[in-house]
């Protein structure tokens, strides 16, 4: 790495260290205050604890207003060249509507027009950061005059504000949650490890939702999905954080200061891209940080002395022929989403041998479940199933 290093985040937008110059564009609206380049966002003087990528969303769709912004733009835009279910995108405008409040007199800064796309809709204006102001900064950044001084622990938030929102119940993982849990008690690196769609992150973060308060520190999700470079995974890591890498030699020694002595839980998501650079990563943290635990998700193990393996399997599916299928996991998931597809559907004598048969077909892996489930309101229980063949 060397001279010239760039903190290389998750986000689109994000783009170095830099934090920007006077002259800067500032955009008010209500009591907010936005400093695109530098990415910073306050209310009414105070940093507003928002992720990354819904800083992006944010940024977009001023960027349009007052127009309309489509979903595929704001794929585009912020998931640049990835593919992403739409699921993500309402997460993170979930979190921005609870970011933002009810802005202004109560009245939402953010319209969603059904089926065409989202539209900023609070009164904006525009003006040019003079001399003399500073914004506040996100927690943890450093202002350019700030680079040579020692690094001090960021303030870090709580797990509502690093965890994706939970937009829906997590269905079979009762049994796992518990287990996960208590592993995490006893041991300080957890490898969820699973075949592709088998839901490990959805439970990783159910499970960092669940132990919150076991860490006052705070839970922090970091994706490594994104990344093809092994040398990205200590830049992205820093950037979810938000700690300032100034010197690259000393990045992870930079991370660890910054953890500090609370305790803490990294959710390292997807490993099995970079095995090699994230187990580095975190072992080294581990060894430098007394109050920090890991739960990694990852369709390898990470080969670490102190690892614990957590084995997901795919849930339970109904035997055939069987007659009562509700209670398998399986059947209990496909049933749920395939409710949300379709308000009309609802198990019954009539359909339970052919949700079954597709529970089976689908080796009851909840991604496959999911996707199938939301083309029954299209094609029928019926047409769905034998639809399989054809999959």
């Amino acid at each position: 790495m060397g001279e010239g290093f760039k903190v290389v985040s998750n986000s689109a937008w994000a783009e170095s260290d830099q934090l920007g110059q006077d002259g800067d564009e500032v955009i008010d609206f209500g009591p907010f205050r936005l400093v695109p380049a530098r990415r910073s966002l306050t209310r009414q003087g105070v940093p507003v604890p928002l992720g990354d990528r819904a800083l992006d969303v944010l940024l977009v769709v001023i960027a349009h207003a007052p127009n309309l912004v489509s979903k595929r733009t704001l794929f585009e835009q912020v998931w640049p060249g990835l593919f992403v279910d739409e699921s993500n995108l309402r997460i993170q405008m979930v979190a921005l509507r609870k970011a933002l409040g009810g802005g202004e007199g109560g009245k939402l800064c953010i319209s969603n027009i059904s089926g065409r796309g989202y539209c900023f809709v609070a009164p904006l204006s525009r003006s040019r950061l003079g001399a003399s102001e500073q914004p506040h900064m996100p927690p943890g950044s450093r202002s350019p005059g700030d680079a040579a001084q020692s690094m001090a622990a960021p303030k870090f938030g709580t797990a509502e504000g690093k965890l994706p929102q939970e937009l829906t119940s997590i269905i079979g993982r009762t049994l796992e949650l518990a287990e996960l849990r208590e592993l995490l008690q006893r041991n300080r690196l957890v490898t969820l490890i699973g075949p592709g769609g088998v839901g490990k992150t959805r439970l990783a973060v159910a499970v960092g939702w669940q132990v919150a308060e076991e860490f006052p520190g705070g839970v922090w999700l970091i994706d490594l999905a994104p990344l093809t470079d092994p040398a990205a995974v200590l830049s992205a890591t820093a950037a979810v954080l938000g700690v300032s890498l100034p010197n690259a030699d000393r990045a992870v020694e930079a991370i660890a200061t910054a953890l500090g002595g609370e305790l803490r839980l990294l959710i390292f998501d997807n490993c099995e891209y970079l095995v090699g650079a994230v187990a580095g990563l975190i072992n080294a943290l581990l060894q430098r940080v007394p109050g920090l635990s890991v739960l990694a998700t990852s369709q390898q193990e990470l080969h670490l002395q102190a690892e614990q393996l957590y084995h997901l399997d795919p849930l339970a599916v109904p035997p055939p022929y069987a007659i009562e299928i509700a209670g398998y996991g399986a059947a209990d998931l496909f049933v749920e989403r395939a409710g949300a597809a379709d308000r009309l559907f609802a198990l019954s004598g009539d359909n339970a041998a052919a949700v079954g048969e597709i529970c089976r077909r689908l080796d009851g892996v909840p991604l496959a479940l999911e996707m199938a489930a939301a083309r029954l309101r299209t094609l029928g229980i019926e047409g769905l199933r034998t639809g399989l063949d054809a999959r």
